[in-house]
């Protein structure tokens, strides 16, 4: 079986050579997202490094919310972001708990809200192409109120009904 020759003093194969590049580069992009939030005046605190996921996290107090911006080693021109878990789901009132969800999915644009994987919190939640332009940071501070937005549109439903 023929072995994959070895790059540089580093003693890596040229794959992973490659993804430490990209990792690295995504942990500048991280950074650069985290003192443009700072900048703002929002409490973005320094990326850290998820192993188990291979994604750079940036936690974001964003108007009195957590959220979670995701710079994705496996797509890295991609970022997500989300505001995990921020209304518990009771089980006896999933009908009408749907029925915001819907309700507010259809009058947000770009962000949504879903349940979690076992229906007991709810998540906002987007995704947006980066771009490396100036106007990247505007774009993340107009998809975090979006996604504020939306999770306002289905607290408020939730209250109505």
């Amino acid at each position: 079986m023929e072995t994959m020759p070895v790059v540089g003093w580093l003693n890596q194969t040229r794959a992973e050579y490659v993804m430490d590049n990209l990792k690295f580069e995504l942990e500048n992009r991280a950074n650069g997202m985290q003192q443009l939030l700072q900048d703002e005046g929002y409490g973005a605190k320094t990326p850290v490094w998820d192993d188990e996921y291979k994604t750079w996290d940036i936690r974001v107090n964003f108007e009195g919310m957590t959220m979670l911006i995701m710079l994705d080693l496996e797509d890295p021109l991609f970022v997500s972001i989300v505001m995990p878990n921020f209304w518990r789901v009771e089980t006896e009132r999933l009908g009408a708990i749907m029925t915001a969800l819907d309700h507010a999915n259809k009058q947000a644009k770009g962000a949504k809200v879903y349940l979690s994987e076992g229906l007991d919190n709810s998540i906002a939640g987007m995704g947006f192409q980066y771009n490396g332009s100036g106007l990247d940071g505007r774009m993340l501070v107009r998809n975090l109120r979006m996604i504020a937005n939306v999770a306002k549109l289905y607290v408020d439903a939730i209250n109505d009904d």
